[in-house]
């Protein structure tokens, strides 16, 4: 058991199966295989999460599996990951950056979906960390795939440390919740992130990801991701700020007595002004996308809206164009979003810019 932060909380947990802690100059490479023997700690979650649900208590499962990662970077610097290195069947998250900078990971194959289907084990998380490039990778998991987090609620908001100064670049995504995902830890915030030349395919449900909740706080800028090619992946462009309510809000069931202290920590309140989350200055384009189900699913808050956001050059096919809520300031321009059922993109509450005049439909202009 050992300091750390898991899942956006600093608390002890089980050590990861490779370890650099407060470390420089680290290389792993190879063509070798590390394997997490995954489905042991998969049933134990499963087995947890089955009698905590009814209790009201889904958001503390990840917390009280105590699944072990299978690499962990935390407080470490100079590092290099990659090669040719198989990962496999990790118990919970793969690759965590934590707290870490000037790390490389190019050439690593993830796959967690091998002897059962792996919870939460997401590939590689970038967790309060800077000047961090991803590039070359394939990931078959079952959650977050290529991943930016900066910590969880008033834990995460007393930490303050941001995710900045990333590059994800050529890699394939073959299963897992999105091409690339921003959050849903956002209170450290996030500056200058950059991801291009990605793949996902149809076991992937989103193609751009950002997701926050209303006690997690943050603010994201500078964000530029560009020349996506997501085939069959359900949603291209999925924003939420209220993400996994059952996960995200966690409160005490009035039946629990002496719960561990992390329990304490998780249900600390926060206040709206600190845990509205905003993100702004965002530019997305080159996205082509293929066999989709709806182009938008976006929404945040009418006091925290989405801000200055730019789209152009999406060429999307979809059944339905899908919904925006609460814009301001977009601007979409040179678009494609062709439609089987003939539908426009909903607007909800959105200002600025982001009316229907501004949105092309059909053709690019």
């Amino acid at each position: 058991m050992l300091p750390t932060r898991i899942a956006g909380i600093e608390m002890t947990w089980p050590a990861a199966l490779i370890n650099s802690r407060d470390q420089h100059n680290v290389t792993l490479t190879g063509h070798g295989i590390i394997d997490g023997d995954g489905p042991i700690w998969w049933k134990s979650y499963w087995d947890l999460r089955a009698t905590y649900e009814p209790r009201g208590l889904r958001w503390a499962s990840d917390y009280d599996a105590r699944r072990p990662r299978l690499i962990l970077l935390q407080n470490s610097a100079n590092i290099r990951l990659g090669g040719g290195l198989t990962l496999k069947r990790s118990g919970f998250w793969t690759i965590q950056i934590l707290y870490s900078h000037a790390v490389t990971i190019d050439g690593v194959t993830i796959r967690n979906n091998e002897g059962g289907k792996g919870p939460s084990t997401d590939g590689i998380d970038i967790d309060s960390s800077h000047d961090i490039l991803v590039q070359h990778a394939d990931i078959d998991v079952n959650d977050d795939a290529l991943c930016l987090k900066a910590g969880r609620d008033s834990d995460g908001l007393r930490v303050n440390r941001p995710t900045e100064n990333v590059v994800l670049r050529d890699s394939i995504i073959r299963h897992g919740a999105a091409a690339i995902t921003i959050g849903s830890e956002t209170s450290g915030g996030f500056r200058n992130i950059e991801a291009y030349n990605l793949t996902a395919l149809s076991g992937v449900p989103s193609g751009v990801l950002f997701k926050s909740a209303h006690t997690r706080g943050g603010t994201a800028i500078d964000i530029r991701i560009h020349d996506l090619t997501l085939e069959g992946v359900a949603t291209p462009i999925h924003i939420t700020m209220n993400w996994n309510p059952s996960y995200s809000y966690a409160t005490l069931p009035a039946d629990v007595k002496n719960p561990p202290p992390y329990w304490i920590v998780l249900t600390t309140k926060v206040t709206e002004a600190q845990g509205l989350p905003h993100f702004s200055d965002v530019h997305i384009w080159n996205i082509k996308a293929t066999g989709a189900k709806q182009a938008f699913n976006v929404s945040a808050y009418p006091n925290a809206t989405l801000d200055n956001f730019r789209l152009d050059h999406l060429n999307i096919e979809a059944a339905t164009a899908g919904t925006i809520a609460n814009a301001k300031n977009w601007t979409l321009t040179d678009n494609a979003i062709q439609t089987s059922d003939g539908s426009k993109i909903t607007l909800t509450g959105s200002v600025g810019k982001a009316d229907p005049k501004d949105i092309p439909y059909g053709e690019p202009r």
